[in-house]
């Protein structure tokens, strides 16, 4: 009796297994939940940031109006002039063209076919660019007084 049953699962299993009404939802579920590995916690970290963040891009369409000097060799002053092409012509993604961004924000800029994304990771690495560069260390406190 419970080797017939045995049997009778197996087949029911079987039967379940290849049922092809119920492959194709479980194929798409599963390809849901894959996920990416990478090869450093820092490109991980990058992968991440390139997500929408609408606070980012507010900050530099308002960044790339104050008078930031610097020489245009320099990456951060480079991308904001960028961006501040960019957000003018109103565009949503990155022209497919070489950028001058730092190693770990390459994969992600230059060679992304996803070219919103290589648009959020090119701001994101301007922002880690002034933030290198010391931009935020001028900047005079403002205190808030209550009352």
């Amino acid at each position: 009796m419970f080797v017939g049953a045995l049997h009778e699962g197996k087949a029911t299993a079987r039967q379940w297994l290849f049922d092809k009404s119920l492959l194709v939802p479980a194929t798409s579920t599963l390809r849901g939940l894959c996920v990416q590995i990478y090869p450093t916690r820092a490109a991980a970290v990058r992968a991440r940031l390139t997500d929408r963040i609408p606070a980012v891009r507010s900050l530099l369409q308002a960044m790339v109006e104050l008078p930031i000097k610097g020489s245009p060799n320099e990456r951060a002053i480079a991308g904001l002039s960028e961006l501040k092409t960019l957000y003018g012509h109103h565009e949503t993604e990155l022209p497919a063209r070489e950028y001058d961004v730092a190693s770990g924000w390459a994969a992600f800029v230059d060679g992304a076919a996803d070219r919103e994304r290589a648009l959020r990771a090119l701001e994101m690495s301007t922002l880690f660019e002034l933030r290198r560069r010391g931009v935020y260390r001028n900047v005079p406190k403002v205190t808030l007084s209550c009352g």
